[in-house]
């Protein structure tokens, strides 16, 4: 059985990873220390490294990972429309660009889940550092032609932040407002940093309706 589950990186970073008993498949590994931790205490081997974008301060992390890996892994670069296995999950590669110019998607189907890196967030969309808003918005559009089931796993903690701006632009939005409050009820009960990763597609682009 394959469970998803996060790496908190720095202040708002997440590194995911995708287990069996024995193994992980890790992406976006932008800092190694928590995998290398996570490695020593649960005595798991890497299978496959994977990365949606990588910027240059991020290199040297994905390098420490792939050295520490158990098995010899494919180094595979992919493009729109390309497939990849991991851990016996078969995903398919969605280019994103916008926030870098090479940054991918890894969606799978049959499990309704998307690895969408710094392009989606609940709430918003990631910084445009490379590529264009052109080309942020047309990645958004085709995110938006994903199933509605879609669970979301992006790169990092702005759910509240995003939400509070988009209440700002948006004060008569009921959906947000509602949305906002139960995000600091969560938050409040679990005292800790919350990530959003089980939301339907509609409801994480609601902000932008009235763009696309």
């Amino acid at each position: 059985m394959i469970n998803i589950k996060p790496l908190k990186a720095y202040t708002d970073n997440y590194i995911w990873l995708l287990e069996t008993n024995e193994e992980v498949s890790i992406v976006d590994p932008g800092d190694a220390k928590p995998v290398l931790d996570y490695l020593s205490k649960t005595n798991k081997n890497i299978r496959a490294v994977s990365y949606t974008h990588l910027r240059a301060h991020e290199t040297r992390h994905v390098s420490i990972c792939l050295d520490v890996a158990a098995n010899e892994l494919i180094n595979e670069k992919v493009t729109q429309g390309d497939t990849l296995s991991s851990l016996g999950i078969k995903f398919e590669i969605i280019e994103v660009p916008g926030h870098t110019l090479d940054h991918i998607a890894f969606y799978n189907e049959e499990n309704d889940i998307l690895f969408c890196g710094d392009t989606l967030f609940a709430g918003g969309c990631g910084r445009v550092f490379e590529g264009t808003f052109d080309q942020m918005f047309e990645s958004l559009n085709k995110l938006k032609q994903l199933p509605d089931s879609t669970q979301i796993y992006c790169g990092h903690e702005y759910t509240k932040s995003n939400l509070l701006f988009s209440v700002e632009v948006e004060p008569k939005n009921n959906d947000l407002i509602t949305y906002v409050k139960n995000i600091r009820k969560i938050e409040k009960k679990l005292k800790r940093p919350i990530v959003i990763i089980q939301l339907i597609l509609k409801l994480i682009l609601k902000k932008y309706h009235s763009f696309f």
